[in-house]
């Protein structure tokens, strides 16, 4: 476990009660790559890493029923040419990513 192995800490906090109809494998592979990146971020800065998971109500969309999940961490950051690419398919900075994980996160 990466996050037990190099001192990383996930915080959780929900001002919300809701019950959220998802696609349940595609939402657990999109919150896992932004948490698994998260981790990243926060080894390559120099293992104290923090990562917090907020699920609040939605406020960006349209008018309905839905609540938002922030993730933040204290990692390494994304520079500013990468940060305008990362959700596009097959961006990756990584040596062994394959760019798909923040795509998938993104349409799902």
């Amino acid at each position: 476990d990466k996050a037990a192995s190099c001192c990383v800490d996930i915080k959780f906090s929900s001002s919300v009660k809701a019950f959220v109809e998802v696609d349940r494998e595609v939402f657990i592979s999109s919150v896992a790559n932004i948490l698994n990146n998260s981790i990243e971020a926060c080894i390559e800065k120099g293992c104290k890493g923090e990562i917090s998971i907020d699920i609040r109500p939605g406020k960006l969309l349209p008018e309905g029923k839905y609540v938002e999940i922030v993730i933040r961490d204290n990692g390494a950051g994304v520079s500013g040419d990468d940060l305008a690419k990362v959700m596009d398919p097959l961006f990756t900075t990584k040596n062994k990513g394959t760019g798909i994980g923040l795509s998938v996160a993104k349409s799902a």
